[in-house]
This record gives structure tokens, C-alpha cells and sequence, in this order.
């Protein structure tokens, strides 16, 4: 994650314009700026077996036997696609648990950019106005959300049926400072 903040060089004690005065100081002088990036790679993922071929009690979820990776190389995030290979896993055999272990793959990565403008405007004293603009998600980027990871469900393995954040949201605020 990075963060920063940034004040634009317009306006009164500023590098540029800092002659402002009246509507245009109003107006142009005095923004700042900020920024949240965030971004990881992909979550492991551990394969299950729905099924409960191991025919024992357990708290843990069952998983199949590894025979491939795995992992899908160069799988991109597409309708329909799979980033799972459903042919690296098989049954294991009836009574026995799964040798895959734990974590074994990855889900895809993720990014988002929120970013949000604001301005004080000065009421005299110690009183004054905030005026800020926040776009949360600003690039309206879907970010993928984990792959199906049942092996127990052959139609849906390895894809991904859902996106992980919202779309793109304004907010408008004022806050009066006095």
C-alpha cells in the first residue's frame, strides 16, 4: 500500500499565484491532493474435496491427491476461463485424505486507486469551510475475487465467479470547522 498527500503549488503562500486575491484565490488557490494505492498478489488457495472421501470425522476439509502444478501458467482473469488446472488434482482413494497440501496456489493479484481533492475555504477567525472529493476505486477497475476451489465441483473449478470490490463511488463532504 502507498499513501501520499500533496498540496497544489496555486494559491496564497504557495510557489504559483501566491498574488491570489478575492474569487480567484477563491477558486483555483489553496487544493490538495491525495492518494491511496493498493496492490498484492494473489491470496494462496488451498484445493478441497467436497465430497468426504476420507469417510472420518474431521474438522478440516478434505483434499484431493496432486498429480500437476496446478496453476494454469499466464492465466489471465476472463468470463468463463479457468486459472485452476482441473487435470493437476484426482480422487483420492476411498478412505484416505488428499496429499495436496495447504496453499499450494495462488489466486490473481489485485490493485485499486482511491484518490480525493479538498480545499479550505476561510470564514474569518478560526472558522473555516472544507470542501472535499473522494473517489473511491477512481480507474472503476474489477478486481478479481478468489477461484472456485472445490475440486468436488468439476463445472466450476478454478474459475472465478465473483469480482472483490465495489465500482467506482464519489463522496462529496464539507466539514465546518469553527
Amino acid at each position: 500500500m502507498l499513501s501520499g498527500n500533496y498540496e497544489l503549488p496555486f494559491g496564497k503562500g504557495r510557489s504559483h499565484g501566491s498574488d491570489m486575491t478575492g474569487l480567484t484565490q477563491s477558486l483555483l488557490g489553496g487544493w490538495n491532493t491525495s492518494a491511496i494505492l493498493s496492490m498484492r498478489s494473489g491470496f494462496p488457495v488451498t484445493v478441497v474435496d467436497g465430497r468426504g472421501r476420507s469417510l472420518q470425522p474431521s474438522f478440516a476439509s478434505e483434499r484431493p491427491n496432486r498429480v500437476g502444478d496446478g496453476q494454469i501458467s499466464g492465466a489471465n482473469w476472463k468470463a468463463g476461463e479457468r486459472i485452476l488446472d482441473l487435470n493437476a488434482f484426482q480422487d483420492a482413494p476411498l478412505g484416505t485424505f488428499g496429499n495436496s497440501g495447504v496453499g499450494i496456489l495462488r489466486g490473481l493479484g489485485y490493485y485499486l486507486l482511491d484518490v480525493g481533492i479538498d480545499k479550505d475555504f476561510a470564514l474569518g477567525g478560526a472558522r473555516a469551510l472544507t470542501f472535499r472529493v473522494e473517489a473511491f476505486n477512481v480507474l472503476n477497475h474489477a478486481n478479481p475475487g478468489m477461484p472456485n476451489n472445490n475440486f468436488a465441483d468439476p463445472d466450476t473449478f478454478g474459475k472465478i465467479t465473483y469480482v472483490a470490490n465495489a465500482p467506482r463511488i464519489l463522496e462529496f463532504a464539507l466539514k465546518l470547522r469553527f
